[in-house]
């Protein structure tokens, strides 16, 4: 699942205990609870200080601060809501068995909270869209809020427990810590703006490796793999870009004459927009491109190329198969017109930064040198730019009409509902704050411009000190 998947799904089993309580539990499932509390408040702190680019501090949340900075507010409530250890080791807690509801429902938190932290670390974040970004900070308010709400039942169930006198004490103690306060004001600002359908999706970390094509599914993610290992590669030599474009024409024309020799109905559409686009990678590859480097440039890339050139020909009974059905097909098609935009992307950065050298006259003769303008790249790169181009009408056209309309303008086509949950797209729908007025109604509701967030340092790293007791 993804991280707003996971996300959405832990918000659910949050918005269920909110809705069922949680006052009654076993000593056992407290642990389980304080497991799946703690995970949660520390997504919702990565989420806000990544998204946001805001210091880490330990200082108490203000009113001022509340009002000048909410979000700031916000985030320093979260960093001063502290996790109650549970008495339980992390690696038991999800060993244990729930005999109750509400333990059960603190047991599945933990566990997408958990899938949900490791994406987010593991993943790499860009710099989101401002409404992608106020998405995200929706997402932190609904979380923080509802965990501000379950401490005070926490607290109870705590009380009722031999022994656990310390952790209901702790648990009191947080309901008055301005958590909630703060989230709700935060919500009222995030919702008074345009926001996203869902948060920022961190994406995977690359595994540098090459990926077997021994199926259906494992050519998609071949292709897809091709196309991450070119934009990540830090040195491409000439040659082997224009092979693996060669390589990459080849596959689109295995595709038509496979579509002409099975007969089968394929979407017009689809058909002439893979008929132009071969075009424009024939063009590519039909001319030299005269271009050298003295790096040796990364293999990987080639290695997989190589190993789908083996598998995507005409006959071959992969290619049969994702040909024979029209999801498949879409995916297949997807996959390839990514891996054009890749390599144009990738030819790009090269001419860019001069990694390539040109034969370019100069008196009288030629001379090895990096391009200077555009005039000087080889003609195949120009068209191999218009292939990336064209790449995304390509996507586009493996689409249905109403997953169109919606791309372009943002909103579900009239009489089409999405498939999806619109609760798993994100914790803000399925957690949305009960109705209040806010403390500063001249401040936040209905406010006409939000205060921008600060954009996310490009490489910034921010390590929690420890602080003496």
């Amino acid at each position: 699942m993804s991280f707003q998947a996971e996300l959405g799904a832990a918000a659910q089993g949050l918005a269920r205990l909110a809705l069922h309580g949680t006052s009654t539990l076993t000593d056992a499932e407290l642990d389980v609870a304080l497991y799946a509390r703690a995970t949660v408040i520390d997504v919702a702190r990565r989420m806000c200080r990544d998204v946001t680019g805001i210091a880490p501090t330990l200082l108490e949340p203000r009113i001022a601060d509340l009002e000048a900075h909410p979000v700031q507010a916000l985030y320093r409530a979260l960093r001063t809501h502290q996790p109650i250890p549970a008495v339980t080791a992390p690696s038991d807690v999800l060993t244990i068995d729930p005999p109750n509801p509400a333990g059960r429902l603190w047991k599945d938190v933990a566990r997408h909270s958990l899938q949900a932290h490791h994406l987010w670390q593991t993943g790499t974040l860009g710099r989101p869209a401002a409404d992608v970004a106020w998405a995200a900070i929706g997402d932190v308010a609904a979380l923080a809020g509802v965990i501000a709400e379950l401490d005070s039942e926490l607290a109870v169930a705590a009380s009722a427990l031999p022994g656990r006198a310390r952790h209901a004490e702790k648990l009191a103690k947080a309901v008055t810590s301005g958590l909630r306060t703060a989230a709700r004001e935060v919500a009222v600002l995030a919702d008074s703006g345009p926001l996203g359908a869902a948060g920022p999706e961190p994406r995977p970390a690359l595994r540098r490796e090459v990926v077997p094509v021994l199926s259906t599914e494992h050519a998609i993610r071949a292709q897809e793999q091709l196309s991450s290992l070119l934009r990540s590669a830090t040195h491409m030599r000439p040659e082997r870009v224009a092979l693996i474009t060669l390589g990459h024409q080849r596959t689109f024309a295995a595709v038509m004459e496979s579509w002409r020799q099975t007969g089968a109905s394929v979407d017009p559409d689809l058909r002439s927009a893979v008929h132009h686009h071969l075009g424009l990678l024939t063009e590519a590859t039909g001319r030299r491109w005269r271009a050298a480097s003295l790096d040796g440039g990364d293999p990987y890339p080639l290695h997989q190329a190589h190993l789908l050139r083996q598998e995507l020909q005409p006959g071959r009974p992969i290619l049969r198969g994702l040909l024979a059905d029209a999801m498949l097909t879409g995916r297949l098609v997807r996959a390839l017109a990514d891996t054009s935009a890749a390599l144009a992307e990738t030819t790009d950065a090269h001419l860019q930064r001069h990694a390539w050298l040109r034969p370019i006259a100069d008196g009288g003769g030629l001379v090895w040198a990096s391009a200077k303008s555009w005039d000087d790249v080889p003609p195949a790169t120009q068209a191999l730019r218009a292939a990336g181009v064209h790449a995304a009408v390509l996507q586009g056209s493996t689409v249905s009409q109403p997953e169109a309309y919606e791309r372009l303008v943002g909103s579900p086509a009239p009489g089409h509902t999405p498939v999806g949950p619109r609760q798993a797209r994100g914790a803000r729908h399925a957690l949305a704050p009960a109705p209040h007025l806010p403390l500063l109604p001249q401040t936040t509701a209905g406010r006409p411009v939000r205060p921008g967030i600060p954009p996310r340092p490009a490489a910034a790293t921010y390590v929690t000190r420890r602080t003496r007791r």
